[in-house]
């Protein structure tokens, strides 16, 4: 019987991968974009996101924490617009600002982070 179990450690590598390996930067590049692409208004655009990732709809509290968060990544685009273009990349969809694509990389960033993303008990 297979179960999951994550065994504790004191090396960050595992966190250090996801946050910094080509592979999950790009998977949060193309994640952004298709959210921006197939949805509008943040609100929809975070229900999307968060179901895409674990698979269900947020709860009020979740919508509320990726909602501040969502403002704070833009706070931080706005105040940083060399990043923006590293952050986005070549995944920028059209008709949005920089910034705010940037924002929605580094969301995605996050929600590819979560511990129920990651090990899809």
């Amino acid at each position: 019987m297979c179960v999951v179990r994550r065994e504790r450690s004191n090396t960050p590598l595992q966190a250090l991968t996801l946050l910094n390996d080509a592979v999950f930067v790009e998977s949060a590049q193309a994640l952004a974009k298709r959210v921006l692409s197939e949805k509008t208004g943040d609100g929809e655009r975070l229900s999307h996101a968060l179901r895409l990732c674990v698979g269900r709809t947020p709860t009020a509290i979740e919508r509320e924490r990726l909602a501040k968060l969502l403002a704070e990544f833009r706070t931080l685009s706005d105040n940083s617009p060399d990043g923006v273009a590293k952050l986005v990349g070549d995944h920028k969809p059209p008709g949005v600002p920089p910034a705010d694509a940037a924002a929605w990389v580094a969301l995605a960033r996050t929600l590819l982070n979560l511990d129920e993303f990651v090990t899809r008990e």
